[in-house]
């Protein structure tokens, strides 16, 4: 079973939460951390290299993501934040072809 991993952004009186698009397996979120966790499987079949693949894939759209929003968030006026503008930044980082002219 998979579960998306949810974003939230804080920071003085903006406090906002938004889906990913990012899945990964139940039970392999490091709450602690606020990381995926990437098991090391000592003894690797197909199936668990496709996952740790699939994992470190994740992870790096994760930290790309992060990045995305904590850009968006410099270039921002912080005078006038919409109420979905985390939402807005990570559809458009999940789908930049929506926000071409």
């Amino acid at each position: 079973m998979y579960s998306e991993v949810l974003i939230c952004f804080s920071h003085g009186r903006i406090n906002q939460r938004a889906k990913t698009n990012i899945y990964i397996p139940v039970g392999l979120w490091d709450e602690k951390t606020k990381a995926i966790i990437i098991p090391n499987f000592r003894f690797k079949n197909e199936e668990k290299k496709e996952l740790v693949k699939y994992l470190t894939a994740q992870s790096e759209k994760l930290s790309a993501l992060t990045s995305a929003i904590q850009k968006s968030f410099n270039n921002a006026d912080k005078s006038c934040i919409a109420p979905d503008w985390l939402k807005l930044t990570v559809d458009q980082f999940n789908f930049p072809e929506k926000y071409m002219p």
